[in-house]
């Protein structure tokens, strides 16, 4: 029983631990860089070349800086980017500086509805890479016994030669080996205690 809690608290403590990394990893992205989101002298590949220099991850955000009632931001297919087909917009955006979650892996297509904006180059796709895997946790030793190893044909004798040396006492080193062992011990005493 206090095995069974014992492991489940070191997998609660590894959860939270990866997600608390993962979480403090995730950046904001100004779409567009210094340009922003707008019309201004950008080019009808402007966005596409702008998101191929970048790495987007889940949890990462998209912030849209324009100002309110000049732009707009609809979620769309990719193919609907690339076409300024808007007709499925997955999700849409009219206030000023929206910033948008990139909750999960896969392709995101994003445009501006106002009439000539797509067209006039404010649309962009982008993938969003999947999450490393997290690693299981180990596995417990088998409780199946080794197979037996067949005795050798020779028998060896048990006494050493006469001529052998004796072996050197034990370096101050040697003493120290089990440190780490003893160190993560009593880290995960603790952290069992603390949940318990």
């Amino acid at each position: 029983m206090m095995m069974a809690r014992a492991s489940s608290s070191l997998l609660l403590l590894l959860f939270v631990s990866t997600g608390l990394l993962h979480s403090a990893s995730a950046v904001t992205h100004i779409v567009g860089g210094d340009q922003g989101w707008t019309m201004r002298n950008i080019s009808m590949t402007f966005y596409d070349e702008w998101a191929k220099k970048q790495t987007f991850n889940v949890d990462d955000k998209l912030l849209f800086v324009y100002a309110q009632g000049t732009h707009n931001v609809w979620v769309v297919t990719v193919e609907e980017a690339a076409s300024c087909q808007m007709a499925n917009s997955l999700e849409h955006y009219e206030d000023a500086n929206a910033t948008i979650d990139l909750y999960r892996a896969g392709e995101y297509g994003f445009v501006c509805q106002y009439t000539g904006h797509c067209t006039g180059g404010m649309k962009m796709s982008l993938t969003v890479a999947a999450p490393a895997p997290v690693p299981g946790p180990a596995l417990a030793p088998s409780d199946e016994s080794p197979a037996e190893v067949p005795p050798p044909d020779e028998v060896i004798p048990e006494e050493p030669p006469a001529d052998t040396t004796p072996p050197a006492p034990p370096s101050a080193a040697s003493f120290l080996r089990p440190l780490p062992a003893l160190v993560s011990g009593g880290l995960f005493a603790c952290v069992v205690h603390l949940l318990a």
